[in-house]
């Protein structure tokens, strides 16, 4: 559920309230969120268990100005025993607005049932030829906080060690080529979606912890990959059905989908709307990364009337990569009809188009769809 939250909210004087936030976070699984920034500001608490229109304001913690922050319970199969169930933040902070000793800090802040806003500190990292601290997220397991800095270091991430909560420490700091500054970044998967500006959404492996490598990127600015604040602003990667959604400075919110399979599936001419009762021929063409090969190519369809089966392709003779496909004949008509594609590799991947299932219509001549208006002067739409 989505409320709006309105501040400033009860307990707090005008002067807290009102000063402005750089964002707010919330802790899953709790009635907790949290604002970050503003002024001098760290990180201010409020619940939202009594009334989520007009959150409480229930303390803060001051240590250091919060500019972002990563908010958990920790988990039940976390590696750092001592802290299961707790009310863990991972905060990119720093003094003087965050620009002075500028770092990440962890903070325990007690249980959801004895919550403690002030919090105790527990471990905090700096890294070299730092500039900016701003915003990180946590691998799968818990065990490397991925951090980032805006205006140094760019296209670069702060791995930092969290397996020990008292005692995180710095791994690598993990980048790839360009001169785009780092922003948001979130992790699903194994994988590390980062917002990175000019350079637009990259997609590094973090299966690994300490060593990332790129495994995918879409360029949301392409007139440069210079350092400035241009392009891509933050990504959110948590839809169920894969749909990853940007948001860029100068071409709004751009939407998109991740498909990493070493196989891609596209349609020459297209697929038709409507296919002959008497069957008809699909045609496939089938791209493949360096190093994978096809061992054969099958084609699942079923009619709505009764009848399914599968159908291997065969390679078109001149064109190579391209695949036709016999799809059989329906004995009802009209009739619907659905197919799907798959690659069999011959390493033994078997690799499902992600686009389907398709659909057509199975029909010899056209169907004229009307509308009984409901009296005679009105007649048929």
């Amino acid at each position: 559920e989505f409320r709006r939250v309105l501040f400033r909210s009860e307990g707090e004087s005008s002067s807290d309230g009102t000063s402005a936030s750089h964002n707010i976070a919330n802790c899953p699984g709790t009635n907790f969120i949290a604002r970050c920034g503003g002024g001098s500001n760290g990180l201010r608490w409020y619940s939202t268990s009594g009334n989520p229109d007009n959150p409480q304001f229930i303390g803060a913690w001051n240590d250091r100005y919060v500019h972002d922050a990563c908010l958990v319970v920790y988990p039940n199969n976390g590696p750092d025993s001592a802290y299961r169930g707790r009310v863990i933040g991972f905060l990119n902070d720093g003094l003087n607005g965050g620009s002075t000793n500028t770092g990440l800090s962890i903070v325990d802040f007690g249980t959801p049932t004895n919550f403690n806003p002030s919090g105790t500190l527990l471990s905090r990292v700096t890294w070299n030829n730092a500039g900016y601290s701003h915003q990180c997220w946590h691998n799968d397991d818990f065990t490397w906080v991925i951090s980032n800095d805006e205006t140094a270091l760019n296209s670069t991430w702060q791995m930092v060690n969290i397996t020990d909560l008292n005692n995180a420490t710095m791994g690598v700091q993990q980048g790839i080529p360009g001169n785009a500054n780092n922003h948001n970044n979130y992790t699903k998967d194994g994988l590390l979606y980062a917002a990175n500006y000019t350079m637009g959404l990259r997609v590094l492996d973090c299966d690994n912890g300490n060593l990332m490598n790129e495994v995918a990127f879409f360029d949301t600015y392409p007139e440069n990959d210079s350092a400035g604040y241009n392009g891509i602003w933050s990504v959110y990667p948590y839809f169920d059905s894969g749909t990853i959604i940007c948001s860029d400075f100068q071409r709004g919110l751009i939407v998109v989908k991740l498909d990493l399979s070493p196989v891609g599936f596209s349609f020459p001419g297209g697929l038709p709307d409507t296919v002959p009762s008497s069957g008809t021929q699909l045609l496939v063409d089938v791209s493949l990364e360096s190093g994978f090969a096809i061992d054969t190519m099958e084609m699942d369809y079923g009619f709505a009337s009764g009848g399914s089966g599968l159908v291997a392709g065969t390679e078109v003779s001149g064109t190579p990569g391209r695949y036709a496909f016999d799809l059989p004949s329906s004995t009802d008509c009209p009739d619907e009809v659905t197919f799907a594609f798959t690659a069999r590799l011959t390493d033994g991947q078997v690799i499902p188009d992600p686009g389907g299932n398709y659909g057509a219509l199975v029909a010899d001549g056209s169907i004229v769809v009307g509308e009984w208006k409901g009296n005679s002067s009105a007649g048929w739409t």
